[in-house]
């Protein structure tokens, strides 16, 4: 029958020879159980003994307490004559050699510094060991799992950017949309740099990506024809939609100059409402409605310029909702037709991004794995206060946002 002890230590292979309960610590006493030793040099069975060397480990956790782990080692001579090593010191994979930390221990840190994205000097301090110690254990999990090296096959790519450092320096985060796991991080966003890592990639990779998402960017849709020109690029409804909800706020703002020489403010309707003037209209409680109305027919808007932005945002979204080519004529004509530069500016746009955007009324593939998993990125970013070290940021975002084991 196993003795309760060891089996309460969890340690496969080890006994407990004694418990000790200090102020700071529990510390636990253990030695190998039958081990079969040999030289780890010539492979000789082990010979005499020279004794029992004690090394105190750091381990996981025993409730809210610490725990330190006192290791009887066996010392060993090895007694092939033609070996140059004469005596070694038994090792095991729970620990691992020249280490101080248990195995179960460097995976609990990396689990909650990494997988969980919490602060590193929070987990550094629960479990009374360095800031060293719990990056270096992020760190071997990231190589263990080759996160960041063998990048997976992908039919559907992910492409979007975010800040990581003050001064817009930003970085590129690719996802594989289907299984919604960030799959690399690259530092930058132009198509110099998103094209040189598609050109990393072995040329099955790159056969094997069949859409691409992305927003409304010039440098990503380049790298994309140029390594990938098989592949489809899809601009989703949300980032077209957002285009026209940003050309709303554009002319609110330039009205509000016009009428006022000054910014919005609270006793500006426009202003008041603008949080309505980005929703739709059957989304709307009826006295949200009327505020509306009030505001397209008061002095705000005296050109009726807000009104067919409104009228011009709401038929971008039942163009989106039940696609169609005539309903896209329709909704390009619309903005050839308005009095506002903002329109034409956007009509130009649309006009550039045509083939995207019509792709997307067709095939079912959208950013927003991309945008959830930017979510997470920003938590990474949090949870570290921001980062001077683009690898530290590049694993943990891996680490948290990544494939799981």
């Amino acid at each position: 029958m196993d003795d309760p002890m060891s089996v309460l230590f969890g340690l496969r292979d080890f006994e407990v020879l004694e418990v000790v309960e200090t102020r700071d610590a529990v510390i636990v006493t253990v030695q190998t159980v039958n081990p079969v030793l040999s030289c780890p040099d010539c492979g000789h069975p082990a010979g005499l003994s020279r004794g029992r060397p004690t090394v105190t480990l750091r381990d996981t956790r025993v409730g809210v307490r610490a725990c330190r782990v006192r290791w009887a080692k066996q010392r060993r001579v090895c007694p092939n004559e033609a070996c140059e090593r004469r005596s070694f010191t038994e090792q095991h994979p729970a620990v691992g050699e020249r280490r101080r930390t248990t195995a179960r221990l460097r995976g609990e840190l990396s689990r909650q510094a990494g997988r969980c994205a919490r602060p590193i000097t929070e987990v550094a301090a629960e479990h009374r060991v360095g800031w060293h110690t719990v990056m270096r254990s992020i760190h071997e999990d990231a190589r263990a799992r080759r996160l960041g090296l063998e990048i997976p096959p992908v039919r559907h790519l992910g492409v979007d950017e975010t800040t990581y450092r003050r001064r817009h320096r930003f970085v590129t985060n690719l996802a594989d949309v289907e299984a919604g796991v960030e799959i690399d991080v690259i530092e930058g966003r132009s198509a110099g740099t998103f094209g040189a890592w598609l050109a990393a990639r072995s040329p099955q990779w790159r056969a094997g990506v069949e859409v691409v998402a992305m927003d409304a960017s010039g440098p990503f849709r380049s790298a994309v024809r140029t390594h990938l020109s098989h592949a489809i690029i899809v601009l989703d409804r949300f980032h077209a939609l957002r285009l026209f909800h940003t050309a709303i706020d554009d002319i609110r703002r330039r009205m509000a100059w016009q009428l006022h020489v000054r910014r919005g403010r609270k006793i500006d309707a426009a202003w008041r409402y603008r949080h309505f003037l980005l929703t739709g209209w059957d989304r709307l409680k009826p006295e949200h409605q009327d505020r509306l109305l009030g505001l397209f027919n008061g002095p705000e808007d005296p050109d009726g310029e807000l009104a067919w932005a409104y009228l011009i945002k709401e038929t971008a979204r039942e163009t989106w909702r039940s696609p169609s080519i005539g309903a896209w004529g329709n909704l390009l004509q619309l903005l050839a037709d308005s009095p506002s530069a903002e329109h034409r500016r956007l009509g130009r746009t649309l006009d550039n991004w045509h083939d995207e955007i019509v792709a997307s009324f067709t095939i079912p593939v959208t950013n927003a794995a991309t945008e959830g998993l930017n979510r997470k990125v920003k938590q990474v970013k949090h949870a570290g206060c921001g980062y001077r070290n683009q690898h530290n940021y590049k694993i943990r975002i891996l680490q948290h946002c990544g494939p799981r084991p």
